[in-house]
């Protein structure tokens, strides 16, 4: 047996610092840029003079990185011939465990395998291994970092209190409680090392016997293997209770999920997280039928990365595919795949991409696209993907027939 521990000391490891400038990523709510790892470290030397013994009969190596002037860090790893029985840890600055990965779930990753969202300008990274494994016939390699220029989780301006008309309270409406434990921030690192935030909604399968998470969200912010493999989810991302300026006890999934499908036209991925939904979360049901113009609609959503908010408003039309910007099917396709939304109560933001939008009785029947965000004015319209389409066209496989 080993294992790495809930605490190593900040002084053990080798070090390395992100001294380099590098230009932020443009793109929709990005809140990192990519720091590329220097050479010392990037392929980590993996001779026996660096591993420690544990006193449960294994062997650790711990390797700092550091990026000042970070927010937070994300990290990179990629492996090669890693053993099941592997066990590879992240810590903050102070030795504190983030989380731990098992050898068989960084080699189900598509690409680069991502660290959870480690606050401040360090990171410890600590590899276990049993004693009996010789480390030179294991392979790690540290490419990039993932250097925050916003820590996601500031809640500076958020809520009634700081005159957002965009942003109401969504735990003031207790008729949507479902709702919000099903909606869960994402954040996300792309292939370039860039990191983002999107919004997403867990959703039930066809069988009433099982669990699986599910989670459904705009393909532009999970549009292949690689980005999805990067999600981190967080839920109850929300105020403790109504006008509360404390936050609820937000709970974290790491480790991402695999990309199922994903609709182009009608801007939806279907992923299954590769860990579960924390406790308390819940999928709401789904209607695969599309909403009459004037029904009224509600979308919960993460306005940039910060405390859930909610959006009340109607279905004002239908739009084809070749009249929504982010849509990335040919107009062959006459079917009208979006759904025009009018918020008449709150709105939605940057970070809100992805979010459900649901019918008076619950049930889930878009995904949020995009749309003009206009705080000061009228927000709106939005237009969101139509989830009756995405569903035809291949998401049954999981969600069951109706």
């Amino acid at each position: 047996m080993h294992s790495i521990g809930s605490r190593i000391s900040p002084a053990e490891g080798f070090n390395c610092s992100f001294l380099d400038d590098t230009l932020l990523i443009p793109g929709s709510l990005r809140i990192g840029f990519v720091r590329p790892v220097p050479v010392a470290p990037a392929v980590v030397a993996l001779a026996p003079r660096r591993w420690q013994r544990t006193a449960d009969g294994g062997r650790l190596l711990v390797v700092r990185l550091r990026s000042p002037d970070a927010l937070g860090l994300r990290v990179a790893v990629q492996v090669a011939a890693w053993p099941v029985a592997a066990l590879l840890g992240f810590f903050d600055a102070e030795g504190t465990l983030a989380t731990v990965f098992s050898g068989a779930e960084l080699n189900a990753a598509h690409g680069p395998f991502r660290s959870p969202l480690i606050q401040g300008e360090s990171a410890l990274v600590a590899i276990g291994l049993p004693l009996e494994y010789d480390p030179a016939a294991t392979f790690m390699a540290l490419p990039q970092m993932s250097h925050l220029v916003r820590w996601p989780f500031d809640n500076a301006d958020t809520g009634a209190s700081a005159g957002n008309r965009c942003r109401l309270d969504v735990t003031c409406y207790s008729d949507w409680e479902r709702a919000s434990r099903a909606t869960a921030l994402l954040v996300y690192t792309d292939e370039t090392g860039g990191t983002g935030v999107c919004t997403g909604t867990l959703v039930r399968d066809g069988d009433p016997m099982t669990a699986v998470a599910y989670l459904i969200t705009a393909a532009n912010c999970a549009p292949d293997a690689t980005r999805a493999g990067s999600i981190e989810a967080v839920w109850f991302h929300h105020a403790a209770h109504c006008g509360s300026r404390v936050e609820a006890s937000a709970q974290t999934v790491s480790g991402g999920a695999e990309l199922l499908q994903t609709d182009t036209l009608a801007d939806i991925s279907l992923l299954r997280l590769r860990r579960p939904a924390p406790a308390g979360a819940v999928s709401p049901d789904w209607s695969a039928r599309v909403p009459e113009p004037g029904a009224p609609l509600v979308s919960v959503h993460q306005p940039k990365a910060r405390r859930q908010a909610i959006a009340f408003g109607t279905l004002t039309g239908l739009v084809p595919c070749d009249e929504v910007p982010l849509c990335e099917g040919d107009g062959a396709d006459e079917a009208e795949h979006y759904q025009r939304v009018a918020w008449e109560r709150g709105g939605t933001d940057e970070g809100s991409s992805g979010a459900g939008l649901f019918l008076e009785s619950g049930q889930l029947v878009g995904v949020l696209s995009g749309g003009f965000v206009d705080c000061e004015g009228t927000p709106g319209p939005d237009l969101c993907g139509r989830l009756d389409l995405a569903y035809r066209a291949g998401l049954w496989r999981w969600l069951g027939r109706r």
